[in-house]
Formats: C-alpha cells, structure tokens, sequence
C-alpha cells in the first residue's frame, strides 16, 4: 500500500502512446523522440487517490485536493518549461494567452476530494437560464480561462478512440435489436475495460455501481481525456441513454465530419482531428451543447437503423437547448475569453439543433439564432484577436457551410438567416490566408471545408441570391429591384471567375494538396457554376455548358476513392449535377456513387429518391426551369440539407 502522498507513476511519453509504439522511458528525451525531433511530454498513466478514511472531514478533503492541484502546477510548469526550452526560435511563443490552457481549466474547475470535477462545474445550473454563470463558475480569474481551452486543443483521444476501432462495436451498436441490451454491453463491457487497458487505470480505482436495479452504472475515475468525462456530469450520471448517445456521437465525429485521410492529421495541433479535439471538449463544458448533440446523435442513430428511439429524451433535450440558444445575448456582455467559448459554445448547438430537426418549423430560427450570435461576435473589435484561433474558425466553417448546403437543397422558401447575416459571415482576407492553420498555408484546399477558401464568399453570395429568388416567389421576403438582383449576378459571376483563375494559378505553386483533394474542388468549382448558370440564372439542363459541367462534377468524383475519407463531401456537387444530369449514363453513375453511405448517416436512399423524382418532373417537361421544375416537386421528396 503506497503512502497517502506518493506522486503519481510516469511512463511512456505522449507521443509513444499516440503512435502506440514502444517507449525507452528516457529523460529528458526517449529515444524515439529523440529521432523525431518531437518534443517529448510526458504521459500520466496512473494517477493514484487514496481512499478517504470514514472518519475524514472537509479540511482533510480540501488537503488531498490542493495536494493534487499543486502536484499537477509542479508538473506543468517542468513540462511547460521544457517544451518552451526545446521549440525552435520561429515557433516559440511566449504571449502568456497562449499558455497550456486546458491545464487552466482543470485547475480553475472545482474538484472533489478524489480529484473529480464537481458536478455543478462540469454541466453549469439545471436551469437554461443560468449558463452563462456556469462557465463563470469555470474560472474566477479571468486569465485562469487560457488561449488552449478557447482553441479547442486536448489530451490524446487515441485510447477512446480505439474504442470505435472494435468491430464489436458497429456489430452490437448498429445491428442489435434491443437497445437496452445495446446500451448496458456498450457501456459496461466495451467502452470500460479497453479504456482502462490503454490507459493503465487500475480497474480498482473505477467503481461502476448500478444507478437502478437494471441499468448499467458511471464511471467514477479521473483522467486527462477531457471529451470522455469521469466522473460523467449529473446529467450524464443519471441517464444511461445519453451516455450511449455521447459515445455514439463520438464515434460520428470520428468517422463522419472530417474529409481528409488520417495521413494528412499530422499537420493539425498534435496530429489530431480538429472536430474530435474541440466540439466534445466544449459540449461537457456547456450543457445546452450537449443537449443539442444528445438530439443529433438520436436523429443519426435512428437514420442509420430505421428507428424512432431516444423520443422523450429528444424532446426535453432539444427544448432546453432550444431555450438556451435563444436567451444568449451577443450584445450586452463585457467581451473576454470566456464570453468567446460560451457564444461559440452556443452557436454550436444552434448548427446542431438545425441539423437534428430538419422538418421541424422551428429549423431556420436555430441558423437564424446562430448567424446572429456570430454577426455579433464579428462587431466586436476586441474579438478579431480570437478570429484565427482553430475553435472559432472551425465553428464558423461549421455554420457557413451548414447556411450553404442547406440553402442550396431544396429547403422552403423560409429566409434562413438575414441578408445583413449573410455579410458578417463571409470569410475575411486573413481567414483566407490561414487556411484554417500555418500548417495549410501551402495547400490551394480548405481543411474543414476540404475546398478552396476561395469558393466560400460566392457561395455564401449565391446561396444569398438563391434565398432572395425563391422567397420573392412565395411570400416577398425581400424587396429588390430587378435592376439590382441582375447587378448583384453580374458581381457574383466576376468573382466566380476571378476565384476560378486564383486557383488554377495557385495549382502551380501550392501543390501539397492530396489528389483527391484537388479532384473534389474541380467538382465543387463545377458546382457552383452549374448553382450560377442553371438556378439563378435560368439556364436549361439541355444547354451546353450545363451539360458539360454535369460531366466535369461526375469525371472528377470518379477520381477519389470510396474508401478516402474525402468521399465524406462528394453528397454536395453530386446532388447539385444529379439535378442537371440529362444523360443516362450520368444519372446512372451518380446514383451508384450515392447509394454508397460516406459520412453522416443521412438517409441515402432518399437522396437517391429525391433525384428520380426531379428527373420525372424535368423529363415531362424539358423546357422548365428554375424554380419553376423545383416548384413541380412533392416536398416528401425534397432533401433540405446537403451537409
């Protein structure tokens, strides 16, 4: 039995274990370090809390918590010190806002006795109302909140992860028939026990004790993977199906955001998936959040199974988070690091929400409620020096491209987001030369968007423009002049051009892009061109150039391979010249591309559906346009998101 202050064990270093490779432990580099030129941090594998005796009071809890506190201050500073010691000149930085700030967080967190966060720190106040004192509850000291927390950086996901990895995994999650059964197995036999494995946790420091008679119990163990939380939050403890649903959702994350091969996942922040390493951190720190991802993990999972599980649970969660999005103020708080994460925190649950209830009539609100929170983030002058931090710019990519797609569906005539929206949330010249990260400065591609930057602004225009159209149709939403519609295509193909010759220009000299990459923004070049010509501007699918992009979009989707993780995009440019395709062959090749599921688990057959019915509709009557031919169509048929 260790002494009751005995430090916590060291073994491999960070970047072994990443790479699940053999560590010589030596110091103060291992050998494999050592080779790499990489920094060499250190990894905790164990960290051991003394059971508390029965007759201990507070003093000697809040004792084994500060002990605990200052033992990881210690440790950081060494750690923090060596790092800065072993950067090169160039990329060291020494602004105390870039600090290690996920340590910040955990140490400004509240704790328990075994060195737990506190439950009311973790999930903020039961009320809605109160989120925004929750994340003031994170950090009294507003520099205690660093750059780290804010940029969404994290401790290493590989053990999680190896989790989703199991084809145990897809066998019981995806195809069992009883979802209790599905539940209980996830959580107690497989996402426990490989977790603890990789981890080292002693399987005696985590107790799983039942909450009913027949439910599976939490976990009550600490660990530095701030994305998998232990002990859970209240509202996790106390419901089995949202801790299914948070793995579930990981596991989407995983496999269905980002669109570029793990190959190219060195050049993020610690060679991490930008979506993995961010949104979950920020769901456990914003309970409106997680509800939103509680509703969209239901809606993926009953999509991929055909079912209508998780409805009462949906229903309370997407009320309360419906509430909280819109009782977040964008305009009336001082402006700080922590406002940044809670009005980002909060416009990730609008996108969420939005994605979840696709027919709901409440769906243009959430974007609207979004938009306008991100329109205020960019009135604020002290916000420009948080615009280029990965958290705000993969959130914000995140909401363009959700306004995007789903403008560019066949959505209702309802206005989405204002045209005054519209403007703030086009990319700025400096967005557009961070390309998400230094690391990408040499690519003609977007990370996130897995296209130009270039394309983004006339696409937010087109989808603008296509917004006014249909809604001067229907219900008069806007009020423009057709003199001043034509002048705005007449600027809006300018710089469709003008983006067209950067990027073949920039192919000459940015050529790190992988190939599918490159393949993909020749299809969404394509794309936009075939939304420009055949929608704003009336063109018939019958006309030449029409036809010829149709070709370009099917040629160049045919270059990346089902199995590339850029296939997670192709849904976009395919339905957009699937609507246009005249030829069989075409047709036959688009829907063969799509019946084959990538990505988020939308209903594929029904975007295979939606597009027989348009062809029906266009082949009775050639001579239509839009929107007249989109007008014809049943909206049980129509796609209103193309994510």
């Amino acid at each position: 039995m260790p002494t009751r202050h005995s430090k916590r064990t060291r073994g491999a270093c960070a970047q072994c274990v990443r790479k699940k490779r053999r560590c010589d432990k030596k110091r103060p580099k291992c050998s494999q370090c050592l080779k790499t030129h990489l920094a060499c941090d250190l990894e905790v594998f164990k960290i051991w809390t003394p059971e508390e005796p029965e007759n201990q009071g507070p003093s000697m809890q809040t004792h084994a918590s500060s002990s605990l506190i200052r033992e990881r201050q210690r440790s950081d500073s060494r750690s923090t010190a060596r790092r800065s010691a072993e950067a090169p000149p160039e990329t060291r930085n020494d602004d105390p806002l870039t600090g290690d700030l996920a340590d910040n967080l955990w140490l400004a967190t509240p704790r328990t006795g075994d060195g737990g966060c506190t439950g009311s720190s973790i999930t903020g106040s039961q009320d809605v109302n109160n989120g925004a004192h929750h994340l003031e509850t994170l950090s009294t000291d507003e520099n205690a909140i660093g750059i780290r927390e804010l940029y969404g950086e994290s401790a290493s996901n590989d053990a999680l992860l190896s989790v989703f990895d199991d084809a145990e995994f897809d066998t019981q999650l995806l195809n069992s028939p009883n979802l209790d059964d599905t539940i209980n197995s996830v959580l107690n036999d497989l996402a426990i026990n490989p977790v603890l494995d990789e981890l080292g946790i002693n399987s005696s420091l985590v107790s799983c004790s039942p909450l009913t008679g027949h439910r599976p119990g939490s976990l009550h163990a600490s660990t530095s993977m701030p994305h998998c939380p232990m002990p859970w939050p209240p509202d996790m403890l106390a419901s089995p199906e949202k801790r299914f649903l948070w793995q579930y959702f990981l596991h989407l994350t995983k496999d269905g955001f980002l669109c570029l091969d793990e190959t190219e996942l060195f050049r993020f922040h610690g060679s991490q998936d930008p979506f993995i390493a961010t949104i979950p951190q920020m769901a456990i720190c914003d309970e409106s959040l997680r509800s939103s991802i509680f509703c969209f993990a239901a809606f993926q999972y009953n999509a991929s199974q055909n079912g209508g599980d998780f409805q009462q649970l949906v229903r309370d969660c997407s009320r309360k988070a419906s509430v909280a999005l819109r009782a977040q103020s964008y305009s009336d708080q001082p402006w700080s690091q922590s406002w940044t994460l809670q009005v980002f925190s909060k416009i990730a649950c609008g996108i969420f929400l939005h994605h979840f209830g696709q027919g709901d009539t409440e769906t243009s609100e959430y974007l609207h409620s979004a938009g306008a929170l991100a329109a205020g983030f960019y009135k604020r002058p002290q916000s420009s020096s948080d615009l280029l931090s990965p958290l705000v710019q993969l959130v914000l990519s995140m909401l363009r491209w959700t306004i995007i797609s789903t403008v560019c569906s066949f959505q209702s005539s309802r206005t989405l987001v204002s045209d005054k929206i519209y403007c703030y949330l086009e990319m700025r010249a400096e967005e557009v030369d961070q390309n998400y990260s230094p690391s990408f400065r040499d690519w003609l591609n977007h990370p996130i968007y897995a296209f130009s930057p270039r394309l983004v602004n006339p696409l937010l225009r087109l989808a603008k423009l296509l917004d006014i159209q249909k809604s001067q149709q229907t219900v008069n939403q806007y009020i423009l002049s057709d003199k001043a519609m034509g002048d705005e295509m007449i600027k809006l193909e300018e710089e469709l051009l003008m983006a067209r010759e950067v990027d073949l220009d920039r192919c000459q000299t940015h050529a790190a892009d992988p190939k599918e990459l490159r393949s993909l923004n020749e299809a969404m070049h394509a794309a936009t061109f075939l939304l420009f010509y055949a929608r704003l501007k009336g063109m018939p699918f019958t006309a030449p150039l029409v036809r010829k992009k149709v070709q370009v979009i099917v040629s160049e989707i045919g270059n990346i391979p089902v199995a590339s993780r850029v296939s997670h995009a192709v849904l976009f440019p395919l339905f957009i010249a699937g609507c246009e395709a005249v030829e069989d062959q075409a047709r036959r090749g688009i829907l063969e591309r799509l019946r084959t599921p990538r990505g988020l688990a939308y209903n594929r057959k029904d975007v295979c559906l939606s597009l027989e019915h348009v062809w029906q509709v266009r082949d009775l009557d050639p001579g239509l346009r839009w929107p007249d031919w989109f007008n014809k169509l049943d909206p049980d048929l129509c796609i209103n998101s193309l994510f």
